[in-house]
C-alpha cells in the first residue's frame, strides 16, 4: 500500500510536465529617493490573457506561459504602465526586467492605505525585517506547506522551539513556566490543570492566519515568561466572496484496517461530546463511605470490545465576505469549522527499575486511541472608513481521547503477573469571545489606539475512568482480581472548568516626525497602556472503588479478563459478591483565583534616522494568587485553607535596533521578567498523578522567581524571501520553581521548592536560500527549489539548594543537584526543501520534505541514587505534496513520520543505561480535496 503512495508524488507532478511551458520572470525596479528600488505588488500581466503574477517583497515575479509572443503588461498605482513585447519559448526562461516612472500625478498628495494578507510567508518575513523586537511569524500559507495541522507542530518549525508529547511548547530549553500563550493578543487559559500554556495541538491550523512567537520581552505582554510568548492569530477577513469545502481522509500503517480494541461508550463519541452515558450517578459523587443498595448503582460497561479501524476522516468550510454599508464603511465576514478524527494504536514497555538496574516495574503497553478534534470560529470586523474599526471574535474548539489501554507484566510487590486495563475518555473545551478596536488620528495614524477584550471558560473533563486489575498464577494462568489493593480496581470522574476575563488598552503616539520619502516618519514615538485579567478555577474529583474480596472467592477457577460484566453485575451485587465504596477525600475539590493589573510605558527614538533606534520601556504589575483548599487529613466540615501569593513587580526593558545596510539588520535587548508558581504547586494537598504513580503534594511558601534576559541577533534579508540570521542568548534564573523528591516516612514524594538559579544560554541560525542562487545554477528546476534550515545549541545548567523545606522538613533526595532544565534539548534541528512551480495563474504544484530532530532531554529527574531520565532523540521526516488544479480546485497529499523513529526514554544508573520506555506511532498518509465554490 505505501508502495503505492509513493509513486503518487511522481504521477502528481507529471501531470504538469504535459505542457512543456515556458517562463517569463524579472524583476520591476522605480527611482526612490534618488536610489532605484525594487517595487513590490506591482501587477504583471500577459495582456489580453490572464496569466500573470505579483512582484514579491523584492520586486521580482515569475510565472509559466504556453509559448508564443505577446505583449507584457506592468501597472502600479501612482506609475505609467509599461508595454514590452515578450516571446515565450517551451522550457526556456525569459528575463525581463522594468523601471517604472511616476506618473503626472504627484503620489504624495494621496495616502495609500493597504491592508496586509498576514498568512503569506512575504508580508511576516517584511514585519520581521521591520519590527523592533525580536519576533518571528509562521503564516498559514507555510503551516499548509510544512504540513502542520495543528499549531504544536506548527511551532515546531520555528528556531528553538520543540514540543513535549506533542503538545506543550518548549522555546530555548524552557518549558511551560517560562512561556505564555495569547489569542489575538490576550491571554489564553489552559484546559489542564498541569500547564499554564493550553496545550498547542488543540488548535487547529485550518483557524490560524500566523503564528507569532516573540522571544524577548516588551512592556505590553505580560511578565510572567523568560523562554518565549507565543500568539495565535486566528483568521480575519480578506475582503473577497469566498466560500470552500474541504474533504479529506488518512491511513495509519499501526491502526488502519486492524483490530482496535475499544469499549462501549457513548452516542455521540464519534463527534466528541459526552452524552451523558459516563456519569456517575449522584448517589456515588461527593458522599463518601459505602453505597447500600439492593442494585448497583453503576452500569455493567466494563467488558472490552473490539472492531476494525476505519480511515481517519476529516471536513471544514470555509466563508467570508465584505459587505459595503457606506461609502467607506463595511463589514467583513469570515466564518469556518472543521472536524477531524483518526484511530491511533501503540505498543511499546514501561519500566521502573532501582539503582541496580533491576526492573521493579516491567510491563508492556498497548494503547488504542480514538481521537477527534473539532473547531468553529467567527469574526467580523466593521470598517469605519480608513483608520478606524471595531471587531468581534468566536472560538470554539472541542477535543476529545477514548482509549483502551492495557498493560501486562511483572510488579515487585507481586509474586504473580499483573494484568491492568483502563479505558480513559477525555474531553478538553475552549470557548472564548473577543471584541477588539483599532483608532487611527492625523496622517499615518499619528495617533493611534487599539483595545481589546475577551471573557474564555476552558473545560476539562474525565467523566468515567474504568480500571480493573488482574493477578494471573504464574503456575496455571489462573486469573483473579487484584483484591489486594482496592484503590486499583475504580472509577474515577473529575471536572475542571476555568473563567478568565481579560482587557487591554494601548496608546502610542509619534510625538517628533521627520519628513521622509513617503510621508511623516517617527522620530519619536511613545507608548503607554493598561492590562487587567481575572482567573477564577475549579477542579473536582471523585473516586469510587471496587472491593473484589468476595468475587474471587466465588469464582474458585478464575475469572475471565474479557467478560467483567459477567461478575460485577446487579444479581452479583445483590449476592454480596462485590462493595462498593467512595473513597474521595476532602482534598479533592479546590478553587483558584488570579488577579493581575498592570501599566506600562515606553518610548521609541530614531537616534540615527533608518540606521539606529532605540527602545525603553517598564512594565509595573501586580499579582494576586489565590488557592482555596482542604489537606487530606482534614475533615469535610473543617474550614478551607488558603494559600496567597501577593507581588508588585517593576519589569525593564531595552532594545537597540541597528541598520548595517539596507538588508542587514543588528538587534539586541535586555529584560527582566518573572516567573509564578502554577496553581496545583502552591496548595498544600496530595494527589497522585496516576494510581501506584508518585504522590505530588504542594508548597504555599513559593515565591516568583527572577529572570534576567539577554539576546543578540543578526540578520541578512535577500531577495525573494531569502534570509540569513544568527543569534545568541542567555539567561540568569534566580529562586526557580523545580520539582523535587523529597524524603518522607511514607515512602517518595515529590513537591515543589524554590530550588536556587539556573543559566541557560544558546546560539540559533536561520537560513532560507534559492538553491538555483546556492549552486550557481539558473534552471526553471533549480531555481523552483528553496531550503530552509534553523538550529539551536543551547545550553541549560540547574542549581538545587539541598536544604530542609520550611513546611515540611524534609530533605530533597535529587540524585544530581547540578542537571540541565527538563525539557531542555542540547541541540535543535529543523530541515526543509520545497519545490514550488507556478503553470499560469490559476496552477501550481508544491512538495516539501521536512525534517526535525531535537537532542536528549531530560524527561524526569532521579533520585535516591538513580539518574536522571532522558528522552532520546527522535528523527521526523514528513513529505508534503499540493496541487491547484485550478482557481476552484485543490489537492493535497501528506506522508507523516516516514521513518517511523522509536520513542524512548532512558534512565542513568551506577550499573548503566537503562530503556525503561518506548514506543513507535506508526506512519500516517493522508490526503485531501478542497473546492472554491466562489
Amino acid at each position: 500500500m505505501y508502495r503505492t503512495i509513493l509513486l503518487l508524488p511522481s504521477l502528481l507532478f507529471a501531470l504538469f510536465s504535459l505542457a512543456q511551458k515556458g517562463t517569463v520572470a524579472g524583476t520591476i525596479n522605480a527611482p526612490e529617493a534618488g536610489k532605484v528600488q525594487p517595487m513590490p505588488f506591482v501587477n504583471v500581466l500577459l495582456k489580453g490573457t490572464t496569466t500573470g503574477a505579483t512582484t514579491d517583497l523584492d520586486g521580482r515575479y515569475s510565472f509559466d506561459a504556453e509559448p508564443g509572443t505577446y505583449i507584457l503588461l506592468v501597472s502600479f498605482v501612482g506609475y505609467e504602465p509599461v508595454e514590452k513585447e515578450v516571446v515565450v519559448t517551451s522550457g526556456t526562461r525569459t528575463m525581463v526586467d522594468v523601471q517604472l516612472l511616476a506618473a503626472g500625478v504627484d503620489i504624495k498628495e494621496f495616502e495609500v492605505i493597504s491592508i496586509k494578507d498576514r498568512e503569506q510567508e512575504g508580508i511576516l518575513l517584511m514585519e520581521r525585517k521591520e519590527a523592533s523586537s525580536l519576533v518571528q511569524n509562521l503564516g498559514a500559507q507555510e503551516l499548509k506547506k510544512k504540513g502542520a495541522s495543528d499549531v504544536a507542530e506548527g511551532v515546531q518549525k520555528i528556531v528553538g522551539l520543540s514540543t513535549v508529547g506533542g503538545r506543550y511548547v518548549v522555546v530555548r530549553g524552557l518549558g511551560d513556566r517560562y512561556n505564555a500563550a495569547y489569542l489575538n493578543g490576550l491571554p489564553l487559559p489552559s484546559p489542564d490543570p498541569d500547564m499554564k500554556v493550553a496545550p498547542l495541538d488543540i488548535f487547529p491550523t485550518d483557524i490560524v492566519s500566523n503564528i507569532q512567537v516573540t522571544k524577548s520581552f516588551s512592556p505590553e505582554l505580560y511578565g510572567d515568561f523568560s523562554g518565549g510568548a507565543v500568539d495565535i492569530q486566528t483568521k480575519k477577513a480578506s475582503g473577497e466572496n469566498i466560500l470552500r469545502v474541504s474533504l479529506g481522509g488518512g491511513m495509519n500503517s499501526q491502526s488502519t484496517f486492524r483490530s482496535m480494541n475499544s469499549y462501549r461508550g457513548g452516542a455521540n463519541d464519534f463527534w466528541g461530546r459526552e452524552d451523558g452515558t459516563r456519569t456517575l450517578p449522584s448517589v456515588l459523587t461527593r458522599q463518601p463511605g459505602s453505597f447500600v443498595g439492593e442494585r448497583s448503582p453503576l452500569a455493567t460497561n466494563l467488558n472490552p470490545t473490539s472492531a476494525t479501524a476505519m480511515p481517519d476522516l476529516q471536513f471544514g468550510i470555509y466563508g467570508g465576505t465584505r459587505i459595503k454599508l457606506l461609502e467607506k464603511v463595511s463589514l467583513d465576514l469570515v466564518g469556518t469549522a472543521n472536524y477531524r478524527n483518526e484511530n491511533r494504536y501503540r505498543d511499546g514497555l514501561v519500566r521502573i527499575i532501582n539503582s541496580s538496574n533491576t526492573p521493579l516495574v516491567d510491563y508492556t503497553m498497548k494503547s488504542w486511541q480514538f481521537n477527534t478534534q473539532s473547531s468553529a470560529l467567527g469574526t467580523a470586523v466593521l470598517n469605519l472608513g480608513d483608520h478606524h474599526s471595531i471587531g468581534y471574535t468566536a472560538l470554539w474548539v472541542n477535543m476529545s481521547s477514548d482509549e483502551h489501554r492495557v498493560n501486562e507484566g511483572d510488579h515487585f510487590d507481586y509474586n504473580d503477573r499483573i494484568l491492568a486495563r483502563r479505558f480513559t475518555y477525555r474531553q478538553n473545551g475552549l470557548f472564548t469571545q473577543q471584541v477588539f478596536g483599532r483608532h487611527g488620528f492625523g496622517t499615518k495614524d499619528r495617533l493611534l489606539l487599539e483595545w481589546s477584550g475577551s471573557r474564555s471558560t476552558t473545560t476539562s473533563a474525565e467523566p468515567d475512568r474504568r480500571q480493573l486489575v488482574y493477578l494471573i498464577d504464574r503456575t496455571d494462568g489462573t486469573t483473579r482480581f487484584n483484591a489486594i489493593d482496592r484503590l486499583e480496581n475504580h472509577r474515577w470522574s473529575s471536572a475542571l472548568e476555568e473563567q478568565e476575563t481579560a482587557a487591554r488598552v494601548g496608546v502610542s503616539y509619534r510625538l517628533v516626525q521627520r519628513e521622509g520619502t513617503d510621508g511623516p516618519e517617527a522620530a519619536l514615538t511613545l507608548r503607554t497602556g493598561a492590562q487587567i485579567k481575572r482567573k477564577d478555577r475549579s477542579f473536582g474529583y471523585d473516586i469510587v472503588t471496587y472491593d473484589l474480596q468476595n468475587v474471587n472467592g466465588a469464582n474458585p477457577a478464575g475469572v475471565d479478563v474479557n467478560t467483567p460484566d459477567s461478575y460485577l453485575n446487579n444479581e452479583s451485587f445483590q449476592q454480596g459478591d462485590f462493595s462498593i465504596t467512595n473513597v474521595t477525600g476532602p482534598e479533592s475539590d479546590h478553587w483558584i483565583s488570579q488577579d493581575i493589573n498592570a501599566a506600562h510605558v515606553s518610548a521609541e527614538v530614531d537616534v540615527l534616522p533608518n540606521k539606529l533606534k532605540v527602545l525603553g520601556g517598564l512594565r509595573v504589575e501586580d499579582g494576586e494568587q489565590r488557592i482555596i483548599y482542604r489537606k487530606q487529613s482534614d475533615s469535610f466540615y473543617q474550614a478551607k485553607r488558603i494559600a496567597q501569593l501577593n507581588s508588585t513587580e517593576l519589569l525593564p526593558f531595552g532594545s537597540i535596533r541597528y541598520d548595517v545596510s539596507k538588508n542587514d539588520v543588528l538587534r539586541a535587548s535586555a529584560s527582566r521578567t518573572i516567573s509564578r508558581p502554577g496553581f496545583r504547586e502552591m496548595g498544600p494537598f496530595e494527589y497522585t498523578e496516576f494510581f501506584a504513580g508518585t504522590k505530588n503534594i504542594g508548597n504555599p511558601d513559593l515565591q516568583n522567581g527572577t529572570n534576567l534576559n539577554a539576546d543578540l541577533r543578526y540578520e541578512r534579508f535577500g531577495t525573494g524571501g531569502e534570509l540569513l540570521a544568527f543569534g545568541a542568548f542567555g539567561k540568569l534564573l534566580d529562586n526557580t520553581i523545580e520539582k523535587v523528591a523529597l524524603a518522607t516516612a511514607s515512602g517518595q514524594l515529590q513537591s515543589f521548592r524554590n530550588t536556587g538559579s539556573a543559566v541557560v544560554a544558546g546560539v540559533e541560525m536561520e537560513f532560507i536560500r534559492n538553491l538555483g542562487k546556492l549552486m550557481g545554477r539558473d534552471s526553471t528546476v533549480w531555481n523552483d527549489l528553496n531550503v530552509g534550515l534553523n538550529m539551536s545549541l543551547i545550553h541549560s545548567e540547574l542549581t538545587i539548594d539541598n536544604s530542609p523545606s520550611t513546611t515540611d522538613a524534609a530533605d530533597i533526595v535529587l540524585t544530581n543537584e547540578r542537571r540541565a532544565l527538563q525539557g531542555a534539548s542540547p541541540y535543535l534541528v529543523n530541515l526543509d526543501i520545497t519545490y514550488a512551480r507556478n503553470i499560469g495563474t490559476d496552477r501550481k504544484a508544491t512538495a516539501t520534505l521536512a525534517y526535525n530532530v531535537f537532542g536528549p532531554r531530560v524527561f524526569a529527574a532521579g533520585a535516591n541514587g538513580l539518574g536522571d531520565q532522558f528522552e532520546l532523540p527522535v528523527n521526523t521526516l514528513n513529505l508534503i505534496l499540493r496541487a491547484d488544479l485550478s482557481s476552484r480546485w485543490q489537492v493535497n497529499l501528506n506522508l507523516r513520520n516516514l521513518l517511523d523513529a522509536e520513542f524512548r526514554i532512558e534512565q542513568e544508573t551506577p550499573a548503566g543505561k537503562s530503556l525503561i520506555n518506548t514506543y513507535r506511532i506508526g506512519r500516517s498518509i493522508s490526503a485531501g480535496v478542497s473546492y472554491r465554490i466562489f
